[in-house]
């Protein structure tokens, strides 16, 4: 312990008053997840992001982001609004929660998985002025718009079929597709003044009686998360790794793997919507993977793919498992 955080060393240690409290705190961790965003940019031309077919550079990231975060800028959304994001592992997930984040906006990633009903009450309870989602999650919640007041606009991302809404927008008539991102214009993120201890997120919780409830983090909690991870003796996620998430961007397992990417200059693999064990390997040997995340599930079927097949992970070091018994 001494070692590891002893003065000069990445996880040097430092009091900083909190809320009132002496907090020992990591000295070197980035200030917001604005900074985040512009240390991601310094590499440049490397791939960020890989959705099927689709792969998306740093620099390119970078442009998206800042590209969105002034549409949002024009739409109002000031630091401490709540800015929603509603969709499955896609690369405007994380183009979303940092375009949001970049402003002082309070992101609030909400439960993919949830019916319009729930989604309605997480934007309620939040008093989300905006929200990105993808096209799934528009159909579910169209019918619950009328129930949340304090929205002011929603973009979609990932619909073929023209939406006849007052309040929607696609969010490609903002940012275009993914492949499209590179040719954005150079332009810096809004000027935002953000603090480590400004409100950064929110986060439902699972809710095991009544509604979920609204945890809510601020810039240097969120990173804590991920910067811990990236450390010696712990993950050690570096720009040498491929990291494939078998797990939402909502959960408390993935969402800190983005800060970690951008920061180190790792690529980030999101799978399709239909995995197997067959699709799962061949994506770990065409992207290289060095580590992943996923629950037992998910390795049952993976490793009974390999076993049946005479199989090996060529690349693979390191894998994360949770959420039942291993």
């Amino acid at each position: 312990h001494a070692i590891l955080t002893a003065p000069g060393s990445p996880a040097e240690m430092e009091e900083v008053l909190i809320g009132g409290v002496r907090t020992r705190v990591w000295k070197n961790l980035p200030p917001s997840l604005r900074s985040v965003v512009e240390l991601g940019r310094a590499h440049g031309e490397k791939v960020f992001l890989v959705y099927e077919d689709e792969r998306v550079t740093f620099e390119a990231f970078y442009r998206a982001v800042s590209a969105l975060a002034r549409q949002l800028q024009a739409d109002g959304i000031q630091k401490g609004d709540r800015v929603a994001v509603i969709m499955r592992n896609l690369p405007e997930w994380v183009v979303a929660f940092y375009a949001a984040a970049s402003l002082g906006a309070i992101v609030t990633p909400l439960n993919a998985w949830w019916t319009g009903e729930e989604l309605e009450y997480g934007l309620t309870d939040s008093g989300t002025k905006i929200v990105v989602m993808d096209a799934e999650r528009y159909e579910r919640l169209t019918e619950h718009l009328p129930n949340c007041p304090d929205l002011v606009r929603v973009y979609v991302s990932r619909d073929r079929d023209e939406i006849a809404h007052p309040l929607v927008r696609t969010l490609e008539s903002v940012i275009g597709a993914p492949d499209s991102w590179a040719g954005l214009p150079d332009q810096p993120l809004p000027a935002v003044d953000i603090l480590p201890d400004d409100d950064a997120t929110i986060f439902y919780t699972s809710g095991t009686t009544g509604h979920p409830k609204a945890a809510l983090y601020s810039h240097r909690s969120t990173l804590l998360h991920a910067y811990a991870a990236a450390l010696p003796d712990v993950m050690c996620i570096s720009a040498r790794d491929s990291v494939l998430p078998v797990v939402p961007m909502f959960h408390v397992n993935a969402w800190g793997l983005p800060y970690i990417g951008c920061a180190v200059g790792a690529k980030l693999v999101y799978p399709g919507p239909f995995l197997d064990g067959k699709s799962l390997h061949d994506l770990f040997e065409s992207e290289g993977v060095t580590m992943s995340a996923g629950v037992p599930t998910v390795w049952q079927g993976l490793l009974a793919h390999v076993d049946a097949n005479d199989l090996k992970f060529s690349t693979m070091r390191r894998t994360v498992i949770g959420g039942s018994a291993c």
